[in-house]
């Protein structure tokens, strides 16, 4: 037997959308608000009177804080503090000449949202390994640098930095996007993985510089090494997916004198870097 769909007729219906427990409102002609529900008016504190013939527009920015960044989203700030009690996700839905608006209390995602990001901020600080390059990261190259500081400022073990970047990284990702981009860094690892030694801290600190720190190597034998990675990355042939990425890299290199401290070891190589980009693709400049 067919069943159709019953005509709940106007007063039950607007006895439904009444107590219905989404905040809900009419907007009509001109985006005046015609009518409003029971939950809105409960959670903005206002009555009917103070809502309905005012523009959406308006009541939206006299109750609810915009999350510009996200549009469509609102919030509303616990009384007497600055922290969101709220979280709300507009949708509308066109009717027979007017526009029903709700506002979804979606509090409770946004919450589970960032406490993820924060668990995963958290992992982040702890990990060791940049997850593109399978190399260490910044902050596992910090703290591995600074004890081998400290041995060189107490036996005068000699000690050097590398810095590198790749030049043609930035112009990957805009042109071929991001897979392409993480390609040409792993192709880039291997590589460097194969080159140096198992003693030699090899790390990536930003999208397209690596940083090589180099236990009992003085600045000349860093300085051949700098060109021997670079004949290897001029002999790279990365594509993807049919498309030629040719790279290419630029050099600095410092190396420990007495009084140097870790920060000061980096800054020089990175400043002899800046120079050997001056200089063009493949220049390897010592300070």
């Amino acid at each position: 037997m067919d069943k159709t769909q019953p005509n709940l007729g106007a007063p039950l219906a607007d006895q439904v959308l009444h107590k219905f427990p989404c905040a809900a409102l009419l907007s009509g002609e001109g985006g005046k608000v015609q009518w409003c529900n029971e939950a809105l008016m409960q959670l903005v504190k206002a009555n009917a009177s103070d809502i309905i013939g005012q523009p959406q527009a308006d009541v939206e920015q006299h109750y609810l804080k915009a999350m510009p960044e996200q549009p469509g989203v609102f919030f509303l700030m616990k009384p007497d503090t600055d922290e969101p009690e709220y979280w709300l996700k507009k949708q509308e839905l066109p009717l027979d000449g007017v526009t029903l608006v709700t506002y979804d209390n979606v509090t409770d995602t946004v919450k589970l949202n960032i406490q993820l990001n924060e668990l995963q901020n958290q992992l982040d600080e702890l990990s060791t390994v940049d997850t593109v390059s399978g190399l260490l990261n910044r902050r596992a190259m910090l703290q591995n640098l600074e004890p081998l500081v400290s041995r060189s400022r107490r036996y005068n073990n000699p000690l050097s930095v590398i810095a590198m970047e790749i030049i043609e990284l930035a112009a990957i990702k805009q042109h071929h996007g991001e897979a392409a981009f993480q390609h040409a860094i792993k192709q880039v690892s291997f590589m460097l993985k194969d080159t140096l030694r198992w003693a030699d801290l090899v790390s990536r600190t930003e999208d397209s510089r690596f940083v090589f720190v180099l236990p009992e190597t003085d600045k000349e034998a860093a300085v051949l090494l700098a060109r021997k990675i670079n004949a290897n990355i001029t002999e790279l042939h990365i594509s993807y997916e049919n498309v030629e990425l040719p790279v290419s890299a630029c050099f600095g290199v410092s190396a420990w004198e007495k009084g140097n401290d870790s920060v000061l070891l980096l800054r020089h190589a990175n400043q002899s870097l800046e120079l050997a980009k001056n200089n063009g693709p493949g220049s390897v400049q010592d300070c």
